[in-house]
């Protein structure tokens, strides 16, 4: 179990995290600022329109009732992200506390297999015995 230790022990690859980095922020938050900017470029370019009254007071109507459901799917987004970030830093607390728990359950079996093997020698060679002593008393009968 030597090979475990020297896993967990090893530096973090520099070029392997700037390429993440650069990853994260080409797939996550350059399209997430680009969508929230769109979004507020349509928002007021249907409330400066020169429409008529009606429509205008309808579109204004709809972006006031999506405002909020864009609120809450902001904070769901912002709790996946922090669920994501904890669990990041679960998976990195959790190998090293997993192998000591295995190297515990390792010793408790090891001793739990010795004390097995000490308390059953005296009922086999009890059982021994008997059908020794059984065998013998066959044969004079």
């Amino acid at each position: 179990m030597i090979w475990m230790s020297s896993i967990y022990s090893s530096r973090v690859n520099e070029e392997t995290r700037r390429a993440h980095r650069r990853q994260s922020f080409w797939q996550i938050f350059l399209p997430l600022v680009l969508g929230i900017l769109t979004a507020i470029m349509l928002i007021v370019l249907v409330v400066r329109g020169g429409t008529g009254s009606i429509e205008r007071n309808a579109q204004t109507a709809t972006i006031l009732l999506a405002i909020p459901v864009m609120v809450s799917g902001l904070v769901f987004l912002f709790l996946m992200i922090l669920l994501s970030l904890m669990l990041g830093r679960l998976m990195k607390w959790l190998p090293p506390r997993s192998y000591q728990a295995q190297k515990i359950a390792r010793r408790i079996n090891s001793g739990i297999s010795q004390v097995s093997q000490v308390s059953r020698q005296p009922f086999l060679l009890f059982e021994s015995w008997a059908k020794g002593l059984n065998r013998v008393l066959h044969r004079i009968r």
